[in-house]
């Protein structure tokens, strides 16, 4: 994605359809909060790498008594408690909770920003990704074209020579990778895509896989 980033949070491409990657922008004053302290065991509890999607990984680290959070391709940011297991920023109006099991074990962070809550799982080694494959440039222009999520959101299908992009109304462009000849991914954000085809093997709409929900969008061009 696109990194227009100092915001902790995911931007949505359009309401109800893509979210865009968690980025760390500052783009308002945040809200106030109070920052309270915390024990140093309790911050090292924390420490890790969390998986929003396959290219959108938020690090926790320590600086001596602080805690700091990096979103893949953006700076490092201190980030303070007013709880045991709740942090915010105060470059940005974001919030943060670690959720942790009965046994004390973090599992997931929750990124709340812009009215939105986004999960991120706790990771050890690479990054979990869909299998990527290779396909034709020819295969994939059956699917370019336009298809409406909404009356104001159209998601444009295009290819620049073997790259494969996908772009909602004023949106940036993000590019989709193949798991098969009809389902797509995008590494910014965890969202996927599926293109319906007919008997006769054209397309007539794709469906839009995201936080649970399915968006299917009819060809319009």
């Amino acid at each position: 994605m696109p990194r227009q980033m100092v915001m902790f949070g995911c931007a949505a491409l359009v309401a109800a359809c893509v979210a865009a990657a968690p980025s760390l922008a500052a783009q308002q004053a945040p809200t106030t909060h109070t920052a309270t302290t915390v024990e140093a065991s309790t911050l090292d509890q924390y420490v890790g790498r969390y998986q929003f999607a396959p290219a959108a990984i938020m690090t926790i680290s320590r600086d001596g008594e602080h805690l700091m959070a990096q979103l893949t391709g953006q700076p490092k940011v201190e980030i303070y408690p007013e709880g045991e297991h709740e942090f915010f920023l105060q470059v940005v109006d974001a919030q943060i909770t670690f959720e942790v099991d009965d046994e004390g074990r973090t599992k997931a962070l929750v990124l709340h920003q812009l009215g939105r809550d986004q999960r991120a799982a706790r990771i050890e080694g690479e990054p979990v990704s869909p299998k990527e494959v290779t396909i034709a440039p020819e295969v994939f222009d059956r699917y370019v074209g336009q298809y409406q999520l909404a009356p104001t959101a159209i998601m444009t299908i295009s290819r620049e020579g073997t790259r494969f992009y996908e772009q909602l109304t004023e949106q940036g462009k993000f590019e989709i990778f193949a798991s098969s000849e009809r389902e797509y991914f995008l590494k910014v954000v965890d969202a996927q895509i599926t293109f319906d085809v007919d008997s006769q093997m054209r397309t007539t709409s794709l469906v839009l896989h995201q936080g649970g929900r399915e968006i299917r969008a009819t060809r319009v061009q």
